[in-house]
């Protein structure tokens, strides 16, 4: 599925206003910390923790209201971003500014990842679909997809819209099939040339 950035809860009681005044992220993005670099090169830490510290880690990230994935992601975040206010202090030669350009090129490509493995393993499922002779099914899968992309915050705008007219470029006319009160309201010109390119795609299909 989309990376869906923030939980439920936190769209409607945490929205980007609070965490701003939080001093915390509100994109996202922000959050994905990678666990190797673009090489594949990783390091290994252990430490051990009291138990009302696991339990405060594991309160945090089974309530959803940030988008981290595992509870590894949100250890990685916490450690990242307090280090980084370690070591701005003062008396430490630090490379944490190339860090942060590291971090931020690393999911900036965790997320192009994820768009492009979200459409790879949806047309292979409903690809398979309708090979097998159930077309309702391939649509009752597409439009699941739309209804994730529907829930994904505000403030990943960008990367909404992005899987918005992906979905759509290459099955509009499954979503037609749903019924039209049911297509996003994007702009006529780029609709238009979604239209047509999926037209086009329906034709090398049926050929």
């Amino acid at each position: 599925m989309p990376f869906d950035g923030f939980g439920d809860e936190s769209v409607d009681d945490q929205g980007p206003d609070e965490l701003s005044l939080l001093g915390l992220p509100t994109a996202a993005k922000d959050y994905l910390i990678a666990a190797a670099d673009k090489n594949g090169h990783s390091q290994r830490m252990y430490c051990r923790v009291p138990p009302a510290v696991g339990r405060l880690v594991t309160q945090v990230f089974q309530s959803h209201r940030y988008p981290f994935r595992t509870i590894g992601d949100l250890v990685r975040w916490c450690i990242f971003n307090n280090v980084k206010r370690l070591a701005a202090g003062p008396g430490i030669d630090s490379v944490y500014r190339q860090a942060d350009i590291m971090i931020a090129q690393l999911a900036e490509e965790e997320m192009q990842i994820q768009f492009l493995e979200f459409f790879q393993k949806t047309e292979e499922i409903v690809n398979r679909y309708i090979v097998d002779g159930y077309p309702d099914e391939a649509r009752r899968v597409v439009a699941t997809m739309k209804a994730q992309i529907d829930q994904m915050p505000d403030q990943e705008a960008f990367w909404k819209l992005r899987y918005q007219k992906e979905l759509l470029r290459r099955w509009r006319p499954m979503l037609d099939a749903e019924g039209r009160s049911g297509v996003w309201d994007l702009d006529p010109a780029e609709l238009a040339a979604l239209e047509a390119e999926a037209a086009e795609q329906a034709k090398g299909v049926s050929a």
